[in-house]
């Protein structure tokens, strides 16, 4: 993982929170010509890089590309966290 300054990740960034992010893109197979083109776009995060609070995953089935779909929604995820105060949501393991 990379702070996301630059690269696909970059529509991650928000000013003043380090954020170490992988965009990735799932190909799927096409079983009709509706099919074509409909990967599926994820991004993972933590945030702050230097001493992570949070980690953040997102998966839009059909949705395209990581970087362009999945990073954005992303940077309102930990937003509403860091900036907003909304709550992070702590599972007992």
């Amino acid at each position: 993982m990379a702070v996301v300054n630059e690269g696909t990740g970059v529509e991650a960034r928000i000013p003043g929170l380090d954020i170490a992010g992988k965009t990735g893109t799932a190909q799927t197979v096409a079983n009709s010509r509706a099919d074509r083109g409909q990967d599926h776009a994820w991004f993972a995060a933590f945030a702050p890089v230097r001493d992570p609070e949070v980690v953040v995953v997102v998966l839009v089935e059909r949705g395209g590309k990581g970087g362009q779909v999945a990073a954005p929604i992303a940077r309102k995820i930990l937003n509403a966290i860091f900036f907003e105060k909304v709550a992070a949501v702590e599972i007992a393991g």
